[in-house]
């Protein structure tokens, strides 16, 4: 039986092991989501707003595509750090992205890499192809959390009849493809 909220507490996890790793703990937590990419053409997005309201607090969200999600563990992870490079610029007021979200400027790329990402230029949409650095895919393939999330290992399939969704090969941890959506739909994510 697939259970939704185990795939969300090991994503969540996942942020908070990279968290304290890769950015010494200054992220705060965002809200982390799992659900479909909706047409998007994406692994995985950072709100440009604080989305989520308690009631003394607002919070950004990183959702990861859950039809993207039982890709092998190291593509997930380069997603997660991706879209936590642009929650990192969104905090220190760093314009990262232009286009309606989609150009990835260097800024984006120097953030990335600085946090242990391998960025490489995509012809229309900029400093986007997103690779584990060798020092953390090395990490990441021998790291055990506390509660015993293994990050070596991989999540869930989310829809397992669908295997022919594969995103285009190369395009690493953010777009798949050319989007398809209207320039609205989107606004306010990353």
């Amino acid at each position: 039986m697939l259970n939704v909220s185990e795939i969300v507490a090991k994503t969540e996890a996942m942020f908070d092991l990279f968290n304290d790793h890769f950015y010494g703990g200054e992220l705060n937590r965002p809200a982390i989501t799992v659900s479909p990419d909706g047409g998007r053409g994406a692994y995985g997005w950072c709100s440009v707003y604080e989305i989520w309201q308690d009631s003394s607090k607002g919070y950004r969200e990183i959702n990861i595509c859950a039809e993207y999600i039982d890709r092998p563990i190291g593509e997930v992870a380069a997603t997660m750090l991706h879209e936590m490079a642009h929650l990192y610029n969104l905090t220190h007021g760093i314009k990262d992205v232009s286009n309606n979200g989609y150009y990835h400027n260097k800024k984006f790329k120097e953030t990335a890499e600085a946090h242990s990402l391998h960025i490489e230029h995509h012809e229309k949409y900029g400093w986007m192809v997103t690779t584990l650095a060798a020092d953390a895919a090395e990490w990441i393939a021998k790291v055990e959390n506390p509660e015993g999330f293994q990050v070596a290992a991989r999540l869930p399939r989310s829809n397992p009849a669908d295997s022919s969704a594969a995103p285009a090969a190369g395009n690493g941890g953010h777009h798949r493809q050319p989007p398809h959506r209207l320039p609205d739909q989107n606004e306010g994510r990353r």
